[in-house]
């Protein structure tokens, strides 16, 4: 039997199931890395108690192989010796003191030509390149990512080529980039194709050896999982969000590519703000008494009609500040529910205005994730602005479960 896991960032999902016609029956679900972050650091041992956590509550099943997917752009450090940084894996939300330096020394060198993708805080390799000096070169250090995160005992680190290029220290192709390579004291994963890999080492479960098939980004496995078309457009919305559509040779909206099966590309927009951003502003409302739970900020949101949201950018972005909320959001008490009108319509807009007059080619706008099923009037707001034909994803919480099931027929 295969155990599909998908480790998100908000919740750590996983199912068994026999092969790719099976349908899922029990969805176990346990909280993400987002719950125990301190400060963007977590502790490594985390993500091997949480897979052992997920085989021990399906331990009644023999199961033979697991396939994953994860939240992408973080690493850790594993050395022999005592280093500092030892057992931390660095997830997308560290920050350094030396971020911003670090950032524009890898543009300078032209690390974004060669990933193809957008340099932004919190990718790995902006985070190495900030800690890389804090580090003796003495030592020798492996780079973990998925699933060598797990502390594969005694096997060689392999990675899929989705994993590895979000991290950004590869290219498409799957090359380490020449600059981290001169750091002769890292040793970086070895890259293997997402479809055709029959193993990227084996998981310790028991006194048994587990196979771990294929462990790809979870941007891809939703893509999948939504059997992207070469004429759709997927709208990912979940702790964070990304735009999404197959690479037709140039860009139509897209700022940056991603690998994908079958030799293709993908053309992205991420880092979006969604989810998180949401449960931040709530935070903050409660806090300052202008509502009083969580039940009642989804509750404005879930009765936001169509024709009530505010079409171009409210005075103020979705994205989450902290400076100035207060007072923006005190501006708007004896109205709470216009200022969360204002949020909501800021949220939807930020799809719009990135899609608008970009979109001609496609026919079909796919949106997954929860969220969308929380706000009733965003699909038909975007098929008036874009005037495209929207598809809502029914099964929009499992499908990157549903592309890891997909992933069986291609290892």
């Amino acid at each position: 039997m295969n155990l599909l896991i998908d480790f998100g960032a908000s919740r750590i999902k996983s199912v068994v199931i026999k092969n790719k016609e099976s349908e899922f029956s029990e969805i176990y679900e346990t909280p993400g890395s987002i719950f125990n972050d301190k400060q963007g650091q977590i502790d490594l041992k985390f993500f091997k108690k949480s897979l052992i956590n997920h085989l021990d509550h399906f331990s009644k099943i023999n199961i033979t192989k697991i396939i994953g997917c994860g939240e992408m752009h973080n690493f850790a450090l594993a050395s022999k010796r005592n280093i500092k940084y030892k057992n931390k894996f660095f997830s997308w939300r560290y920050s350094h003191p030396m971020t911003n330096v670090s950032l524009l020394e890898l543009k300078k060198i032209g690390l974004e030509d060669f990933t193809k993708m957008t340099l932004r805080p919190g990718l790995p390799s902006i985070n190495l390149n900030s800690i890389k000096s804090e580090i003796s070169e003495t030592e020798i250090i492996d780079i973990l990512l998925f699933p060598s995160i797990f502390q594969l005992d005694g096997e060689k680190s392999l990675v899929n080529k989705s994993i590895a290029h979000s991290s950004g220290f590869y290219n498409l192709d799957g090359n380490v980039s020449s600059y981290f390579n001169e750091l002769r004291n890292f040793n970086f994963p070895i890259v293997v194709d997402d479809n055709g890999c029959k193993s990227l080492g084996s998981f310790k479960y028991k006194g048994k050896k587990i196979t771990i098939g294929s462990f790809i980004g979870d941007l891809q496995a939703a893509c999948i999982g939504s059997k992207l078309g070469a004429n759709e457009v997927l709208l990912n919305l979940g702790t964070g969000s990304q735009i999404i559509a197959i690479y037709n040779n140039k860009f139509s909206f897209g700022q940056e590519l991603r690998p994908y099966i079958n030799n293709q590309l993908l053309e992205c927009i991420t880092h979006i703000p969604s989810g998180r951003h949401f449960n931040l502003w709530e935070k903050k409302l409660i806090s300052l008494d202008l509502i009083q739970s969580r039940e009642e900020f989804w509750n404005y949101i879930n009765n936001i009609k169509h024709d009530e949201i505010i079409d171009g950018q409210t005075s103020f972005k979705f994205e989450f500040n902290e400076l100035g909320v207060k007072e923006l959001a005190r501006s708007y008490k004896p109205d709470v529910r216009d200022f969360i009108l204002r949020l909501v319509s800021s949220y939807i807009n930020q799809y719009i205005s990135l899609l608008k007059n970009k979109i001609n080619a496609f026919k079909i706008i796919k949106i997954s994730g929860g969220i969308i099923h929380n706000i009733p009037g965003m699909k038909s707001k975007i098929e008036s602005e874009l005037k495209k034909d929207v598809i809502v994803e029914k099964e929009s919480g499992i499908l990157t479960l549903n592309g890891l099931r997909e992933m069986l027929s291609l290892n």
